[in-house]
């Protein structure tokens, strides 16, 4: 019966509002007069009234209906950061101090689908949109939250099972993957003047990102080509690009680690003496060639 209610409310034309019905208490006979008091409260938001929830009580129904503008969007996300919705949203059951028993959508059909991974939940259904849920669950420190739209209306857990089907899939194929730490090798630059030939560059700190299990990262370096005498410990070198086939996962940075050992100085200069002397020494002989020649 209260499937038929909400599938009589989803067919109402209510122009710029959609609207959702909680039942509270359930009657034997639906109520008649539903769609005269949703009118009633569509001109009492027309003459201006703030109020968007209001309740029907009429012999042993009693459903609070809530009026959401149609151009504004609810941000669950935005919401759940309020504690008092998030309490509200995770409730599966609640008595009311004049003793009415509430229950979750989620925990009508435990008996039927495995919910125990819903944390929260509100479910919705409209003409348009079908059987909808809203939920929020942990799986492996991992935090979901999830909208399921226009399930099918053959059943009125479908969007229910639904919901566990999408979360099974993530849980079972995605998850938290380190793309760089310490340790990972990127490539060798070449040192100018030193002992130490090549430098090796590797990542600088740990990052994380959510990806499929199978996912394999590409690494690709921006900056300087070798380093120079002139390069301290501490220096940036340039960044690394993490990418997942083209698409950019994430950028690291990439320092100078260590102390590298240049040559002295005073050894490049004495180099360069010696090398300038040699060539003024055979500039020289092959000028007195040239000139025996000549004789």
């Amino acid at each position: 019966m209260i499937e038929q209610i909400l599938e009589f409310i989803s067919k109402l034309s209510t122009p710029g509002f959609f609207i959702t019905a909680e039942v509270s208490r359930e009657g034997i006979v639906i109520p008649p007069d539903i769609e005269r008091f949703i009118r009633e409260k569509l001109v009492l938001i027309e003459q201006g009234t703030n109020v968007r929830k209001f309740i029907y009580q009429r012999e042993d129904w009693r459903i609070i209906f809530t009026f959401f503008p149609t151009d504004r969007v609810v941000n669950e996300k935005y919401a759940l950061k309020n504690k008092t919705f998030k309490t509200i949203f995770t409730t599966k059951n609640y008595k009311t101090s004049n003793g009415i028993n509430l229950e979750s959508t989620v925990n009508r059909y435990e008996n039927i689908l495995n919910t125990n991974e819903i944390k929260g939940a509100k479910s919705g259904f409209t003409k348009d949109a079908g059987r909808c849920l809203a939920s929020i669950t942990t799986l492996n420190n991992v935090d979901y939250l999830l909208v399921v739209i226009n399930s099918s209306t053959t059943s009125p857990y479908n969007a229910v099972k639904d919901t566990i089907t999408i979360y099974d899939y993530y849980n079972n194929n995605y998850g938290y993957k380190n793309i760089i730490n310490d340790d990972t090798f990127i490539k060798e630059i070449p040192v100018d003047f030193s002992k130490e030939k090549t430098y090796k560059i590797t990542g600088s700190e740990d990052i994380e990102k959510y990806l499929k299990n199978n996912t394999e990262v590409t690494y690709k370096y921006v900056g300087s080509d070798k380093v120079t005498f002139n390069t301290k410990k501490g220096s940036k070198l340039g960044v690394v690009k993490i990418y997942d086939s083209d698409v950019l996962l994430a950028t690291s940075n990439v320092y100078l680690e260590n102390n590298i050992e240049y040559y002295p100085i005073i050894t490049y200069i004495m180099i360069g003496i010696a090398v300038v002397f040699v060539l003024l020494i055979v500039k020289k002989k092959k000028k007195k060639k040239h000139r025996r020649r000549r004789r």
